[in-house]
């Protein structure tokens, strides 16, 4: 069996993916561990979760445009993309009613921007 050269599109997002999700999940323990430690009000927590699915999807955008070489926008997109979907989907599993409204128009805002930006500054 011959190997190519460039990574598979699946191996590619899915590395993305779960580099997004790894980093997700370590910002919001330390977060929340800050949070309880410092006595914070629950009105910053929106804004500190919005800034974590940014740098969660930017990382991934980035981390994909590196592995596929070119085109380089359009692989952070798809990271920001398929992050965004993995994320509707967990909000959708861990919660019987419907996805708050806040985040509407938020979520796919910051994941696919946040995935855009980290694929061309790649």
């Amino acid at each position: 069996m011959e190997h190519s050269a460039l990574p598979s599109p699946v191996r590619i997002l899915g590395r993305a993916l779960f580099s997004a999700l790894l980093l997700s999940a370590f910002l919001l323990i330390a977060v929340s561990a800050v949070f309880a430690l410092a006595g914070l009000g629950f009105s910053t927590i929106p804004v500190v979760v919005r800034v974590i699915w940014f740098l969660s999807s930017f990382a991934g955008g980035l981390l994909a445009a590196r592995a596929a070489g070119s085109r380089r926008l359009l692989w952070g997109l798809a990271a920001g993309l398929i992050y965004l979907f993995v994320l509707f989907l967990l909000s959708r599993i861990c919660s019987a009613e419907s996805a708050n409204a806040s985040t509407g128009i938020w979520l796919p805002l910051f994941c696919l921007a946040g995935g855009g930006i980290g694929g061309a500054l790649s």
